[in-house]
């Protein structure tokens, strides 16, 4: 039976970093992450401890490799940037390449829709996001995504029309935080913004990975 298990807050985040140190220190092996670091790792993992440790392992081996021996902010980026080629991740890198399958409006579909804050997606804010983008029938690659074997979208309980969600949740914010396949980023943070500008859900496109 599967069993409901809360996200972590951030701050439960951060303490799996400072035990991680602990026990590194405890093999003297004297590694830490600044305060920014760690606050932004916390920040990107949305709940999920599995991209800490993703992330985290990331950002020691790229400290490792320029001999220092402090991650800082700029090194959970270059942990971002390397995440769409972690062996760790290769289960979600493969599905979001079937997802996409070399189509860059299947990519801003599942992009955007990534980028809604809570688990249920209304179709009729994000559909106008994505017809700014210039994608003008948003609702066949929602298809798409949401049929086959492994369907990535799907209906919320009880939802007859109108929304849907993340068959993973995790997955959703691997999309987010991964770089695009195509030039995608910067032209849907634009139309974000401008469907929802004055609105509590316009600094939403601040947090889609634009490098």
């Amino acid at each position: 039976m599967p069993i409901r298990i809360p996200l972590m807050s951030e701050e439960e985040l951060g303490q799996i970093v400072d035990r991680a140190m602990e026990r590194l220190a405890e093999l003297d092996i004297q590694y830490t992450f600044d305060k920014i670091a760690i606050q932004k790792l916390a920040t990107l993992a949305s709940g999920f401890p599995w991209f800490v440790h993703v992330l985290g392992h990331s950002a020691l081996l790229a400290v490792h490799d320029s001999n220092r021996n402090t991650v800082d902010a700029y090194d959970i980026e270059v942990a971002v940037r390397s995440l769409s080629d972690n062996r760790f991740a290769q289960r979600f890198r493969d599905l979001y390449h079937a997802a996409v399958a070399e189509l860059w409006k299947r990519e801003a579909v599942l992009r955007t829709f990534a980028l809604w804050p809570s688990q249920d997606i209304p179709t009729n804010g994000i559909y106008r996001v994505l017809k700014r983008l210039g994608i003008s029938n948003p609702s066949t690659y929602v298809n798409h995504l949401s049929s086959g074997a492994y369907p990535i979208l799907v209906k919320p309980p009880l939802q007859k029309r109108g929304a849907w969600r993340f068959a993973n949740q995790m997955f959703k914010v691997y999309v987010k935080v991964r770089k695009p396949m195509f030039d995608v980023n910067g032209r849907i943070r634009q139309a974000w913004r401008a469907e929802f500008a004055g609105t509590e859900f316009a600094d939403e496109a601040e947090s889609l990975w634009v490098r």
